[in-house]
């Protein structure tokens, strides 16, 4: 005797109100809706009952408004024409720094670089299909940082053609983002002794900038300064030899990362200071040496970049690669190892949280010190 076929499981189960179903499989609620005169069904993205008839109402007067607007002049927008759009207003924005502006502006090149035809398309007509395919090929393209604020420069204009009712959902809403920890907390710094044998490389390149190479590399392990909006601009005036500090006001008009207002060495404001420990000290007092001479607006670094020496002095002493930023992971590790508190830590690096940037992303506490804590243990 033959059984009877099992029955099949109902998916979608009715609810008293209209237009709103639960998945039996799932739980979640759904909104059975119209676009464009076929039916979709809509994710309410919960399992409550009355916070799925709050986003269905507000479904239902999204939509409402869509179908009036979309049909409108505004359906033809380009692309290319609201991220021309926002690049404009990147550019009005007064709170925004220079460097910022152009890293900005870069995203949206590179999205535009790398999605042909996208500046000639119509919003309306990118789905969240092409969406995930194109950062599918950018996952491996690009850095972490640099993928994801692709992904939140797409998502803030599909988000204000959305305030706007020219496209009803935003395609870039569920792309995923990039963990930045692969980038900041697997970062291997170098151990006393390779980092002491990377300076006395750098130094030994006969030619053109030699030891100021390797003083613009101490200097960054020594200060933790940020390469290009710190370190570059300290002066002679910046350093008070009699106190033990150094003063850091960044660039003379904008100041240091964290800090956006104007700053103007002549109103004697700055970002912060921190004080001259013994390295520090002997090495700004072998860079003075032959420079008395020098005004208080003279900059303390003769070389301010030296990316391809670092490159070739690791390569050949078998290191890992370091690049200036590195030196700020590397001066920030030094501290901890050495027991400095975090909160203070983070004053001489210049954080505005009191330590916790240092304390997340640049707490390196590496191998060797693990073993000499692990054998404090008593038992």
């Amino acid at each position: 005797m033959q059984k009877k076929a099992a029955k099949k499981k109902v998916k979608w189960i009715k609810t008293k109100h209209s237009n709103l179903y639960r998945n039996s499989d799932s739980e979640t609620y759904y909104a059975r809706i119209q676009i464009n005169g076929k039916e979709k069904w809509k994710s309410l993205r919960t399992k409550v009952q009355e916070q799925a008839k709050h986003h269905l109402r507000e479904l239902q007067s999204q939509l409402a408004e869509a179908a009036t607007i979309v049909t409108g002049k505004e359906a033809s927008v380009r692309m290319g024409l609201f991220i021309e759009e926002e690049i404009q207003e990147i550019e009005k924005d007064s709170s925004i720094k220079p460097s910022s502006k152009k890293y900005k502006k870069e995203n949206f090149k590179a999205i535009l670089k790398n999605w042909k035809g996208l500046e000639d398309t119509p919003l309306k007509s990118v789905n969240e299909k092409q969406c995930k395919d194109f950062f599918n090929r950018m996952w491996k393209r690009y850095s972490a940082t640099r993928y994801n604020n692709m992904v939140w420069a797409l998502k803030n204009i599909f988000k204000k053609a959305k305030k706007v009712g020219i496209v009803f959902n935003n395609p870039v809403e569920d792309v995923k983002l990039k963990s930045l920890k692969s980038e900041t907390q697997k970062k291997i710094l170098p151990t006393n002794d390779q980092f002491e044998a990377l300076v006395k490389e750098v130094d030994s390149v006969v030619g053109r900038g030699g030891k100021a190479r390797g003083q613009l590399i101490r200097f960054l392990a020594f200060t933790g300064l940020r390469a290009n909006s710190e370190a570059r601009w300290v002066t002679w005036g910046d350093i008070d030899f009699e106190r033990d500090w150094l003063i850091v006001r960044g660039h003379p008009e904008t100041g240091t990362k964290n800090q956006r207002e104007t700053h103007r060495r002549s109103r004697g404001q700055y970002s912060h200071k921190l004080p001259l420990h013994g390295r520090l000290k002997e090495l700004l007092e072998e860079m003075r040496k032959g420079r008395e001479e020098e005004g208080p607006n003279e900059r303390v670094l003769q070389v301010l970049e030296c990316q391809k020496s670092i490159d070739r002095a690791c390569e050949k002493l078998g290191i890992p690669r370091m690049t200036p930023h590195d030196f700020r992971h590397f001066y920030t590790t030094k501290g901890v190892e050495n027991g400095v508190p975090m909160s203070v830590l983070g004053s001489w690096r210049g954080d505005v949280n009191g330590g916790a940037t240092a304390l997340t992303h640049y707490y390196h506490i590496r191998d060797e010190e693990h073993q000499k804590i692990a054998s404090k243990l008593k038992f």
